[in-house]
């Protein structure tokens, strides 16, 4: 979550919280971390750790940089909060095509065991497509998990490079 639209969705979050759903931190203002200082990185993402833990009573372990950019301070900033940092392995191309069946033709056809796919809350196209895709990997015999968890099964059971922490 942006910690500027946590200000204004306060509600939301607590509701995404209340689901289940883990909730990490993609910065204040989504700006590119990787142009910034360690201090600049430490207001974008205290700012937004503040405001998830005000909202939900959960301060987020996850950092996703907009843009998938870091730097060195950005790792420091993980390493000295015991967080990581996560990428993805599917890019669903949502925030450039806007289409539900284009989003869902990307996914299906790139997914593996256990991906981590880049969708958009901001976008309604990615939304309609949601009740379609889920389905359909459902029936293809994929489980939905939480980053967290994704991340303890492939501790235990050595899964693919592909994944984007950095610890």
């Amino acid at each position: 979550m942006l910690g500027n639209q946590v200000d204004y969705y306060q509600n939301l979050a607590r509701q995404i919280a209340e689901e289940g759903h883990e909730i990490g931190n993609h910065s204040k203002s989504h700006s590119n971390l990787k142009n910034m200082n360690l201090e600049q990185i430490r207001n974008e993402l205290d700012f937004t750790n503040n405001k998830i833990k005000e909202a939900t009573g959960i301060t987020p372990k996850l950092i996703r940089p907009p843009y998938g950019s870091y730097n060195d301070s950005v790792i420091k900033y993980a390493k000295d909060h015991d967080d990581s940092i996560i990428l993805w392995s599917v890019d669903s191309l949502d925030w450039k095509s806007r289409n539900a069946k284009s989003v869902n033709q990307v996914v299906q056809s790139t997914i593996t065991n256990g991906a981590i796919v880049l969708m958009h809350d901001i976008h309604q196209e990615t939304a309609d497509a949601l009740p379609q895709l889920l389905t359909a990997l459902e029936a293809e015999g994929y489980q939905f998990v939480t980053v967290s968890q994704l991340l303890e099964w492939k501790e235990e059971n050595g899964v693919g490079p592909h994944f984007g922490s950095i610890k």
